[in-house]
């Protein structure tokens, strides 16, 4: 068993990455598998494996499945989101994810800092203004972001599918800076180029 394997990540005890309940470990396989170590969110709710499964299952079809939503705008919601929120883990874990997707490690860290000082195009502008009005003040949403969403081109499965991303990352954030759940080492290296002294 590897340190990493062993270290406790988050304020309460967690299963080792070894001692994963079969469950868990099926669902979350197909992940390890692409980035060479289980991610800490999967040993944090580890802990109960049937919300585990729920959530994944929800989280991986909100992520991944077919939407009009690019896969690169739903990990730009999921960085921008868990950025304007300051929780260490969601960031560490999506903007790693978007530099796989992207290959600009550039891009992904001004998003990272502040999504506002990054040029954009105007749909992921309007996406991401959004995403931060929920977030931020959602009882301040209202009819007009509908409007501006449709007039930037999202469709109406699009507009549900931009809520549903933020509000999965709104609890995300929660379930991760309620219980000081910190990113593995290997989120920090995920997508960017070896940097070579010549």
């Amino acid at each position: 068993m590897s340190p990493a394997n062993t270290e406790n990540p988050a304020w309460i005890t967690v299963p080792s990455a070894d001692s994963l309940p079969e469950k868990v470990a099926t669902e979350i396989d197909p992940i390890v598998q692409k980035i060479g170590f289980v991610p800490n969110v999967a040993r944090l709710l580890a802990i109960t494996p049937d919300h585990f499964v729920g959530w994944w299952r929800y989280f991986d079809e909100l992520m991944r499945g077919p939407s009009g939503l690019s896969k690169t705008q739903r990990e730009m919601i999921a960085v921008v989101v868990s950025a304007e929120a300051r929780c260490p883990y969601c960031v560490a874990a999506h903007a790693a994810a978007l530099r796989l997707r992207t290959k600009d490690a550039a891009l992904v860290d001004r998003l990272a800092a502040n999504y506002r000082h990054v040029e954009l195009a105007r749909q992921d502008r309007v996406m991401l203004d959004f995403a931060v009005k929920l977030t931020q003040t959602p009882e301040a949403c209202d009819e007009d972001d509908s409007v501006r969403l449709l007039e930037a081109g999202f469709t109406d499965a699009d507009i549900l599918h931009i809520v549903e991303v933020t509000a999965i990352f709104n609890y995300n954030v929660r379930l991760a800076t309620a219980t000081g759940l910190f990113p593995n080492a290997g989120y920090h290296q995920l997508g960017r180029a070896a940097i070579t002294e010549g």
